[in-house]
């Protein structure tokens, strides 16, 4: 067919073919309903330090223990997300609320909390205020202070933390407990792993440009930011805030980002950790400091002491689940749930001031470095007195005036607990205090917001146009044999549309040298009318 044979708009079809492609093919935001790990295999006991995290009982994301009361994660799965912020970049807000979070360990965790999280532990420059956003940088990295309430996690031997970054073109292992949308929500998601991930871009080439090819044809860039790594296809849904370790099984990188689509051919970046030393080491040494983070440091199974949540102190109680009393008292527990805080009385279940139980002392806080108590604002006291062990001693009247006892304290207080329905009027629901979300007050009802979804992936960022490489001084490499055969595969996959910065400074010259000709077919159409 010659030029003249076509028509203006068929000419003008031809020459903007390049340009325009079908979204199908060069849509970055493609399905991502993908396993977890792609192209991963099932991970075995020996991984058992790589635990799920879990928010309001949907799977979140994963984290990794690296001491004994310490996961890491990404600070990204403990901020709240600005959803109306149009950026690049995610924006971060408040911090997620650490009693919406708990801990679930093994290679198929079940509905059983392993740990509870008692304190979320992030970077100086993230610190923000209440409503104050900040953009997801190479700051993507947290850690939660946990609480063990299943025996078995405690025997779980926490991973060490990387103290080099990983080279370019070495290997390392990623592990996660992402999956599809399915496997989430019957809460049966595997934890999976892949080995010889390829690092294309360690922090040394920051600023360079790494370059994967998803499986439509499509090419998608990052340009290697300050204190991150870059790998090859790895991360998918629920996978963010986990591992990547390195050849010694240490914890090198944190799962932040995915540029491109969840299928193979597109970039996994990671923070880096080892690039965050010294907050990493203080954080783990703060954990060690705090006073208590689970009933072992305060006593054996039969002390009659526990951890208190809220203020990281041994005090005298029990635990559902945990802790018990000494020979001859009970634990009594408000709704029995395993990891509940409760007081130990007598056996005989007497509930007046004959019971030996009934007046605990006073509290004696633990020998604390730093800390002489009393006199410390930060020593917790107790009154020497307990009003009640149960909310029935508090003899309230629900629907009218319900009380409740603050079970730790030992005292009645004009209330509700939000488990027990029934407790306010009809048209109010119990709205738990910020400090105890145990206990709160009767307030109007309102519609239950529902618990938020776990992220389909990694925050999924904008590929990066790549800077123009320098004038070459010597002959191109000769294309080999592979490349050719890939790129054979990529045009017939989206009919020869590979969207890539060079195809569109391609589609830009072919405009150029073409419209003249166009121009002139045009004129000569009008003269020979």
């Amino acid at each position: 067919m010659t030029l003249r044979a076509l028509s203006p708009l068929a000419l003008l079809a031809l020459l903007a073919g390049p340009v325009a492609c079908s979204a199908e093919a060069g849509d970055p935001e493609a399905d991502d309903e993908e396993s977890a790990i792609i192209g991963g295999q099932s991970s075995g006991s020996s991984d058992d330090a790589v635990v799920a995290i879990y928010r309001r009982n949907q799977l979140y994301c994963t984290g990794t223990l690296v001491a004994k009361n310490v996961v890491a994660t990404a600070l990204y799965c403990v901020s709240e997300r600005d959803e109306a912020a149009r950026t690049a970049v995610p924006m971060l807000g408040d911090r997620v609320r650490p009693t919406e979070l708990t801990i679930r360990m093994g290679t198929k965790p079940t509905s059983k909390t392993s740990a509870t999280v008692s304190k979320v532990i992030v970077t100086d420059p993230v610190k923000a205020e209440s409503g104050v956003t900040v953009p997801m940088t190479s700051n993507n990295i947290a850690f939660l202070y946990v609480q063990p309430v299943d025996p078995a996690f405690s025997k779980i031997v926490p991973r060490r933390v990387a103290t080099r970054s990983v080279e370019q073109g070495s290997t390392v292992t990623v592990i996660g407990y992402g999956g599809a949308s399915e496997q989430v929500v019957r809460g049966g998601t595997p934890e999976r792993l892949r080995k010889d991930v390829e690092v294309k871009l360690s922090v040394k080439e920051r600023g360079q440009d790494a370059e994967g090819t998803l499986e439509n044809g499509q090419t998608v860039t990052w340009k290697n930011k300050s204190r991150e790594f870059v790998t090859s296809t790895v991360a998918c849904g629920g996978d963010n805030g986990g591992p990547a370790f390195d050849s010694q099984g240490s914890l090198v990188g944190i799962v932040s980002a995915v540029i491109g689509s969840c299928v193979e051919g597109s970039l996994s970046v990671f923070t880096d950790v080892p690039s965050h030393a010294a907050f990493v080491q203080k954080s783990i040494s703060e954990a060690k400091t705090i006073g208590c983070l689970n009933d072992d440091e305060c006593g054996n199974a039969t002390s009659g002491q526990v951890c208190d949540g809220k203020t990281n102190r041994c005090m005298r109680g029990c635990r559902a689940g945990g802790n018990g009393c000494a020979n001859g008292a009970t634990c009594s527990v408000q709704g029995r749930t395993s990891g509940a805080q409760g007081i130990c009385r007598s056996t005989s279940g007497a509930q007046d001031a004959s019971d030996p139980s009934y007046d605990l002392g006073a509290y004696v806080p633990p020998a604390l470095p730093g800390m002489t108590c009393p006199g410390n604002p930060l020593c917790p006291t107790t009154p020497a007195t307990r009003e009640c062990r149960v909310d029935d001693e508090c003899r309230g009247v629900n629907g009218s005036k319900p009380r409740v006892c603050d079970i730790p304290a030992g005292r009645c207080l004009d209330g509700c607990r939000v488990a027990t329905a029934g407790m306010c009027a009809v048209g109010q629901a119990c709205g738990a205090y910020e400090e105890d979300p145990l206990i709160g007050i009767c307030q109007l009802a309102k519609p239950a917001a529902p618990p938020p979804g776990p992220p389909a992936s990694p925050p999924v960022l904008q590929s990066e146009p790549p800077v123009a490489a320098p004038a070459a001084t010597t002959e191109a490499p000769a294309v080999t044999a592979a490349a050719k055969k890939k790129k054979s595969a990529a045009k017939a996959d989206d009919g020869g549309c590979s969207v890539s910065a060079s195809s569109n400074r391609s589609a830009s010259a072919w405009l150029t040298l073409a419209a003249p000709m166009l121009v002139a077919l045009l004129r000569r159409r009008r003269r020979a009318a």
